[in-house]
């Protein structure tokens, strides 16, 4: 996972930040991210079936989850999420670091009419899951993939 334990906000400044995650960044830049990523980590809650509670991923890909045979997904017990926390802490590292792309992050969810001044709003729409794929996803994994995409395109104009 390219973006797993690397700083948004040291990325966004030039500096390597891939020592690190938000969570753990001692710039000042990147307190008030830090405080509101831990903020609504705390109150994200999932729907059933869309992803893996802990990193957030669709249960494919977590080891945590193994196929049921029954189209869908059970927990397996003794296996760790290989990827705790990662694509939650993905968003927001990516939308520090790159302001130019959280504008239009922000501008494109409240076409969606999430309300993004409400913490709740966007941890509702966050948690919500997305159909029609073939993986079960939520809006969570559907959002990182933009925001990445956007980050690359930014990188690649530099």
């Amino acid at each position: 996972m390219k973006w797993w334990k690397r700083c948004g906000v040291c990325e966004g400044s030039g500096l390597r930040g891939d020592s690190h995650g938000i969570g753990e960044c001692r710039r000042e830049e990147s307190r008030r991210t830090r405080e509101y990523y831990r903020e609504v980590k705390a109150k994200i809650r999932y729907e059933a079936f869309g992803q893996c509670f802990m990193c957030g991923l669709p249960q494919e890909v977590c080891e945590k989850w193994e196929d049921n045979e029954a189209g869908r997904w059970k927990r397996v017990e003794g296996r760790e999420c290989q990827y705790s926390g990662a694509l939650f802490e993905g968003d927001f590292r990516l939308l520090a670091g790159y302001r130019e792309v959280s504008g239009r992050w922000i501008e494109r969810i409240r076409e969606k009419g999430v309300e993004v001044e409400r913490q709740e709003g966007l941890i509702s729409y966050l948690g919500r899951r997305v159909e029609g794929w073939e993986v079960e996803w939520n809006n969570l994994t559907a959002e990182f993939h933009w925001i990445a995409k956007r980050v690359e395109e930014v990188e690649e104009e530099e």
